[in-house]
């Protein structure tokens, strides 16, 4: 992420709802952060150990901001061995000084052809079509007029 003023925001997770029959809270995750790539104290959103995340779009404990590098460990459980809880995509908010504001990205995207609207209060909606061709890396830069 960077070595320096790292915020991080929330975790988002999906599918959302699981089986009623997996039982309460059948995803929970904890996340590490730290400097040196070695040190891994995995936490929740209370900031300890004994603490999970279990609500997809979740306020990331603060403990974690200014930490370079990031894991996370998931635990899925059931109640009810036919039924299996099912993660596909997790998604952790945040921002460090050493990427720009208004970058983003987006993951999964096949070659096809895709409409993008960049809009920002003060700035001309700017709309245009955006086309992928290389499902591994794309990069697509628009600048905004006032």
């Amino acid at each position: 992420f960077g070595a320096s003023n790292t915020i991080f925001y929330n975790l988002v997770w999906n599918p959302i709802s699981q089986p009623f029959q997996t039982g309460a809270n059948p995803i929970r995750i904890q996340i590490a952060t730290n400097d040196d790539n070695a040190t891994w104290n995995f936490i929740g959103p209370n900031g300890t150990g004994n603490s999970y995340y279990t609500a997809s779009d979740t306020q990331i404990s603060s403990s974690h901001n200014n930490g370079r590098y990031l894991r996370y460990k998931v635990i899925l459980r059931t109640e009810d061995h036919d039924f299996t809880p099912r993660l596909e995509d997790i998604t952790i908010n945040f921002h460090s000084s050493c990427i720009p504001d208004g970058q983003s990205y987006f993951s999964n995207l096949v070659q096809d052809t895709y409409t993008v609207t960049f809009e920002k209060s003060g700035y001309q909606t700017f709309t245009d079509t955006a086309v992928i061709v290389n499902e591994n890396w794309e990069d697509y830069r628009v600048t905004l007029q006032p």
